[in-house]
């Protein structure tokens, strides 16, 4: 069996996509994603009115299908190679292009040990760039991130970045919970942290 991953080069690439115009090719920052083909154009209804009075649009969305680079592995029990078990398919949400949403269809491959009488489990290639606690890129979260600083509302700022509202309100508590903890607790009032005795000249 073959267990290893194949991508297409960006001169085989254009090759068999010359009837197709604008395609650009860039530098990405998804540290190990090999894209696998033409991004599949949708279209998303977003609701940015209210639940009463719905003011219903219908946003592009570029899905863009790929998967993480397998590199060659050993068990860490027994030293030997590891064979793919399955690959599972994992979605998440990146950076909007243009007016589109963007959203990244990522093949995982599970790797496992052919040794019968070894005890390691199945191993799932790990996504770097994946946020910790959801399920966007770090470099969408960091732009989730900017716009609130920059003082966006969270509904402009899910609107803008095709996410849930209570996406964007658990970072944002982030970004407080950053600002305004003092010894392990959220302050009411931002002036509680300034007018530490410590702090005072």
């Amino acid at each position: 069996m073959n267990y290893i991953e194949s991508n297409y080069s960006a001169q085989a690439f254009i090759h068999q996509n010359r009837e197709n115009s604008g395609v650009l090719f860039f530098n990405s920052g998804l540290t190990g994603f090999l894209k696998a083909a033409l991004p599949i154009q949708t279209v998303k209804s977003v609701n940015y009115g209210t639940k009463s009075h719905p003011r219903v649009r219908e946003v592009n969305l570029q899905i863009l299908q790929g998967a993480m680079a397998q590199e060659q592995r050993l068990c860490p029990s027994c030293q030997q190679p590891l064979v793919k078990s399955g690959s599972p398919v994992i979605a998440l949400n990146h950076l909007p292009i243009g007016n589109s949403y963007t959203q990244l269809q990522i093949v995982r491959p599970r790797l496992r040990c052919l040794n019968s009488g070894c005890v390691f489990n199945t191993y799932t290639i790990k996504i770097p760039f994946k946020d910790e606690r959801h399920r966007i890129t770090k470099q969408l979260r960091n732009y989730v991130k900017d716009l609130l600083v920059w003082g966006l509302t969270l509904k402009s700022t899910a609107f803008i970045t095709g996410l849930d509202k209570m996406v964007v309100k658990a970072i944002h508590k982030e970004i407080l919970e950053e600002k305004y903890t003092y010894e392990g607790k959220l302050v009411a009032k931002a002036g509680k942290i300034f007018n530490r005795p410590e702090l005072k000249g």
